[in-house]
């Protein structure tokens, strides 16, 4: 029995110093309450997370709208100047009288492709351009319509097209 009061004791004073521990923690846990609650809580003024994105997003695609419309002013600046550097100097900067507007002188990448034409190829291209007056469908319609010349229908009016002589021999209640 010596022993079990032994233990009881030893267990009673280790349950009295885990009370005196706990009370202290409770104690600290009290005043840092009452510091935290002088700080203010983080205000709900702030983006939330999707808001934060949403505004990057943004952002980002505006910047890259300036940078392109940038580029875009760059791309037309060059164009212009390349244009001022190939137009023609008018020699005094005047044009002359009655003139509105300076003469169009192609450059030289604008020939590219072109061949010189030649008489010859001139030649060919108009006698080209008389055979194309009279086409394949006027022909065969001029050969068709040679076979019924015999006809007092059409004999009346020679330069009708077949279709038109037959709508003239129709009953005017048979359009």
């Amino acid at each position: 029995t010596a022993a079990a009061t032994a233990v009881g004791a030893a267990a009673l004073h280790a349950a009295h110093g885990l009370r005196k521990q706990v009370a202290a923690l409770r104690t600290e846990l009290a005043e840092g309450r009452a510091l935290s609650a002088s700080v203010p809580p983080q205000s709900r003024s702030t983006a939330t997370p999707a808001e934060e994105i949403r505004a990057a997003v943004a952002e980002a695609l505006a910047e890259e709208r300036e940078r392109e419309l940038a580029e875009a002013r760059a791309f037309w600046a060059a164009q212009e100047a390349r244009d001022a550097a190939d137009a023609p100097s008018l020699l005094g900067g005047l044009p002359m009288l009655g003139e509105d507007a300076p003469f169009y002188l192609p450059r030289q990448a604008d020939f590219a492709g072109l061949e010189s034409l030649d008489l010859e190829a001139a030649e060919a291209m108009e006698e080209l351009a008389e055979l194309s007056e009279r086409t394949f469908a006027e022909h065969e319609a001029a050969d068709f319509a040679g076979e019924f010349m015999d006809l007092p229908e059409i004999a009346d009016h020679p330069e009708d097209s077949p279709e038109l002589a037959a709508a003239r021999r129709r009953h005017p209640s048979h359009p």
